[in-house]
């Protein structure tokens, strides 16, 4: 789905704070998402995530070497939101734990909660792909490809159960 306008505005208020041309704006896009503009029908939300942080960088450099183009993106801003919304390469994101989460609600509702949440999904993550489960056993510590199958394994077990329950309730 393509940029928002909301978001094109959050986009374009940190690119006059930061002083960037068109020209430079232009590139800096393309180098992060592989389009030149923000209009581009291509774009979607993992590109402005991924492209946030690198011009929330650059803006709050302006804003602390005191040569900010202008007023703040937003008063009393917080200058590593995006950053900090970001995982490092690699890692899970924030919407990819919110998500199994919720398919795990999803499933439970239809069979029944588990008891221990995190071995069931470290078993569907075992059956998956054998294993691999973090240390730590915290979701957010997956990487993304991990909570990937996790997330599709969920969906086909939560569609599979919701088939089977919709077929044994003669309504």
């Amino acid at each position: 789905m393509p940029w928002s306008n909301a978001q094109k505005r959050i986009l374009h208020a940190y690119r006059r704070y930061a002083g960037w041309d068109d020209d430079y704006y232009h590139v800096r896009l393309e180098d992060h998402t592989g389009c030149r503009s923000s209009t581009d029908y291509r774009l979607d939300q993992e590109d402005f995530d991924a492209f946030m942080p690198v011009l929330e960088s650059a803006a709050h450099l302006c804003h602390v070497n005191g040569r900010g183009h202008g007023r703040t993106p937003k008063r009393g801003m917080n200058w590593h939101y995006w950053r900090d919304r970001r995982p490092p390469d690699g890692q899970a994101s924030t919407r990819q734990a919110r998500k199994i989460w919720t398919l795990l609600r999803e499933l439970g509702d239809i069979i029944g909660h588990p008891h221990d949440p995190v071995t069931y999904l470290r078993g569907i993550l075992e059956q998956a792909h054998g294993g691999d489960w973090p240390p730590s056993s915290l979701v957010s510590d997956l990487l993304a490809w991990q909570a990937g199958l996790l997330i599709e394994a969920l969906r086909d077990r939560t569609e599979h159960a919701r088939r089977r329950k919709e077929g044994e309730d003669p309504t």
